[in-house]
């Protein structure tokens, strides 16, 4: 199944363009195997994985379905 696609939470004021964009948010209902696989497609592709490296500015949380989710959006 594709995963769920939420309209991302706006915090203070919406920057401008933004209204009405939406993520894609990886299911939790989804087999752990199979959202790994999409998200080593998802980092093989182009997406910019760096960025939920331990290092980077998006690891935390350090979860797969956290992880996931960026990867899916970047």
């Amino acid at each position: 199944m594709p995963p769920v696609v939420y309209s991302p939470p706006f915090v203070g004021t919406p920057t401008p363009g933004t209204a009405g964009s939406e993520w894609c948010v990886a299911k939790p209902s989804v087999p752990g195997p199979i959202v790994q696989q999409a998200m080593d497609y998802a980092c093989g592709s182009g997406a910019d994985c760096d960025s939920i490296q331990p290092s980077g500015p998006c690891f935390r949380p350090d979860t797969m379905l956290a992880h996931a989710s960026f990867a899916f959006n970047s």
